[in-house]
C-alpha cells in the first residue's frame, strides 16, 4: 500500500510541475480599446489636410488610413501619439477619405467613422513682367501684351 501511494505523490507532483511550467489556466483577455470619435479633416491648403480626433482614454498611439477618391484605404501613418495628423504632399483639387484607429499594446480599435476632405483649388495665376504684376484674365489681356512686347513699363 505504501508503493501505491507513494507513485500516487510523484504523479502528482509531477502533474503539478508540468500545470505550473505551462502558466495559468486562464486566460486574460486582450485590453480592449473604442475607436476614436470626433474625427474631421480639413483642408488647409491646395496640398495639405489636417485630420484630427477626441482623445481615446487608455490609448498608447493612434493609426491614420488614407484613400483618395473612392479608392482603397492604405496606411499612412502609425504611432503617432497627438490627436491630429497632418497629410502634406497632397493633390490639389482632390478628395481624400481618412479612418482613425487608436491603439493599446498589440491591440487595435475599430475603425473610426470616415471623414472627408477636398485639397483646395489652385488660384490663378499671376505673371510678373517688368515689375507689373497682372492677372491673366479677359480684362488685363490687353496690358499683358503690351507688357510682353515692352510697350509697357511697372512704372505706367
Amino acid at each position: 500500500m505504501r508503493i501505491h501511494s507513494r507513485s500516487v505523490a510523484i504523479v502528482s507532483a509531477a502533474l503539478m510541475a508540468l500545470l505550473s511550467a505551462c502558466g495559468s489556466d486562464s486566460t486574460e483577455p486582450p485590453p480592449q480599446v473604442t475607436a476614436p470619435s470626433g474625427v474631421t479633416a480639413t483642408s488647409t491648403s491646395t496640398t495639405s489636410i489636417r485630420v484630427s480626433w477626441n482623445q481615446v482614454s487608455g490609448a498608447d498611439s493612434y493609426e491614420v488610413d488614407r484613400a483618395s477618391g473612392t479608392g482603397a484605404m492604405a496606411n499612412v501613418s502609425t504611432g503617432l501619439t497627438t490627436t491630429f495628423f497632418e497629410d502634406v504632399g497632397l493633390n490639389p483639387s482632390t478628395q481624400y477619405n481618412y479612418v482613425v484607429r487608436a491603439v493599446k499594446g498589440t491591440t487595435k480599435s475599430s475603425n473610426s467613422p470616415q471623414a472627408s476632405a477636398t485639397t483646395g483649388t489652385p488660384g490663378p495665376k499671376v505673371a510678373v513682367i517688368n515689375g507689373l504684376t497682372t492677372n491673366p484674365t479677359a480684362k488685363n489681356a490687353n496690358i499683358e501684351r503690351k507688357a510682353a512686347l515692352g510697350l509697357v513699363s511697372g512704372k505706367n
